[in-house]
């Protein structure tokens, strides 16, 4: 085997006549550095790897602004109205969980007056006007005047059959303001004796405030663990709603509306068409 090296070595060296032949323990060097390189970065490419793959998660997980290219929920969505104020996200735990006595008997605890708007409020329980006001301060002139980059932004080339042709312009409101008004609709008809029947908001309007409540809730899709808990009065266990969720502030979204209506100093004025009725 030796010979055989050796007679390959001197054959080559009439080929290679512009270049001086390194003695063959040198070749046999190199390869045998090359194969310890490649031996050695095939058994630490799973750990690069897996540091790159962790440098990538600690930047995403230590970088708020990150947003995936539909948009994210701390910053906004595609689908978003863009707000001249970035809405901060809040940490809010949620009320109203029904409890049991020994006997079976639900209840709930009280609102909290002293806790911060808009829960301190009642939004629930026998038709009053304290309810009714409660209603009116969280959803009251939830509708706007829009421009019309804003309009295209929003709903593409169809956005001029969105003409406001009784007051100019354009007239829109966030989703959130029109999902509660279809939540205080639901409370209304459950009170009927109180509340007028008409027909705009008839069967065919509930039927749509249930099928929207159910898209909204779909759509945004908490995946905050609601867990069972046992109740002495109950056979069975029962859920506990009341946990901690991460929130858009509500304060914010219903300042930006109250500051978009008319007087307002984010008011947008209204164009008029000619066709204005």
């Amino acid at each position: 085997m030796k010979y055989s090296r050796l007679e390959e070595y001197i054959n080559n060296e009439n080929e290679e006549s512009l270049h001086e032949k390194e003695p063959p323990q040198t070749k046999q060097q190199e390869r045998r550095r090359s194969r310890i390189w490649d031996v050695t970065l095939l058994s630490a490419l799973p750990w690069i790897l897996n540091i790159l793959f962790a440098s990538v998660l600690l930047f995403l997980f230590l970088s708020p602004s990150y947003s995936g290219p539909s948009g994210s929920y701390e910053t906004e969505f595609g689908t978003d109205m863009t707000l001249p104020t970035k809405v901060g996200l809040k940490r809010v735990r949620f009320t109203g969980s029904p409890h049991f006595f020994d006997n079976g008997t639900a209840w709930r605890t009280p609102v909290d007056s002293n806790a911060p708007w808009p829960e301190n409020r009642r939004y629930f329980g026998e038709p009053s006007r304290e309810i009714d006001w409660a209603w009116h301060d969280l959803i009251g002139d939830r509708y706007f005047s829009v421009s019309e980059e804003e309009a295209k932004k929003a709903w593409g080339d169809k956005y001029v059959m969105y003409r406001d042709p009784y007051r100019g312009g354009y007239t829109a409101g966030l989703d959130m303001f029109h999902a509660l008004h279809c939540l205080n609709a639901l409370r209304k008809a459950l009170g009927q004796d109180y509340y007028p029947y008409t027909d705009i908001h008839g069967q065919v309007h509930l039927e749509h405030c249930l099928d929207l409540l159910r898209q909204e809730i779909q759509c945004y899709g908490s995946t905050t663990l609601i867990p069972q808990k046992h109740f002495d009065g109950l056979e069975h266990p029962y859920i506990d709603s009341d946990q901690v969720h991460t929130c858009r502030d509500f304060s914010t979204l219903r300042e930006f509306t109250t500051e978009r209506g008319e007087g307002g100093r984010l008011y947008v004025p209204r164009e008029e068409w000619d066709d204005k009725i």
